[in-house]
């Protein structure tokens, strides 16, 4: 894949898949760039919501052209001949895999055949309430990286190109403004740039912090 970065001016950059790296998650896109020189066979990212592990997920999915699996998938999968050898699996929130049985076994037989899984979840592999003891093991076992809620230059950048993707100009103290009082999700960034663009085209005004703090008023 392309290394290609777009300068913004900030610590954050974006990739040319429009990722933006910054310090909060770009450990756990290192190893996933390494792909597939893994230590392990497995890899699992955990971090809050809405800090971007589905995005990091599907930039491997890209990579390995893995398939992504819900909790019923998995029970499927080990009840039936395997695929083809080699296969890499994507399994989101494990918190809900129900069958950790089955989980277990379709951990093992992706291992024997040379395949690769990658998980999320939104805690640290040992603070998960997993019962069998042999899949905790197994899990805990794994190369594991963390991702963070966005930083401020995180979320100045997403600011940047939510705007830029809207064709909207707004002065650097605007963007400061909002990166101090909003919540720092990349899915809260996208809901106030889009109110901010309605807003401005149904009001006629121009984009000013006066404007701005009157938007997050009403959102609040």
């Amino acid at each position: 894949m392309s290394q290609e970065f777009f300068d913004f001016g900030f610590k954050a950059k974006m990739r040319d898949d429009n990722f933006i790296v910054s310090e909060s998650n770009q450990r756990a896109l290192a190893v996933i760039e390494e792909w597939p020189h893994w230590k392990t066979h497995a890899l699992f990212i955990y971090g809050p919501k809405d800090s971007g592990k589905t995005m990091l997920a599907n930039i491997w999915m890209e990579i390995s052209k893995a398939r992504k699996l819900t909790p019923n998938d998995i029970y499927t999968m080990v009840s039936k001949p395997t695929e083809k050898k080699g296969q890499c699996y994507i399994v989101e929130n494990i918190e809900n895999v129900y069958d950790e049985a089955a989980f277990f076994h379709f951990f093992n037989r992706v291992k024997e055949e040379g395949g690769y899984i990658l998980m999320t979840a939104q805690n640290h592999p040992t603070n998960l309430k997993i019962r069998l003891p042999d899949l905790r093991s197994r899990i805990n076992s794994v190369t594991c990286c963390s991702v963070s809620n966005p930083d401020d230059e995180l979320l100045r950048t997403l600011f940047f190109k939510h705007f830029i993707e809207r064709q909207l100009k707004v002065e650097m103290s605007v963007v400061d403004y909002l990166v101090l009082r909003t919540e720092r999700s990349f899915e809260a960034v996208a809901r106030i740039v889009e109110e901010i663009d309605i807003s401005a085209l149904k009001e006629k005004k121009n984009i000013t912090i006066p404007f701005v703090k009157t938007i997050l008023s009403q959102m609040d």
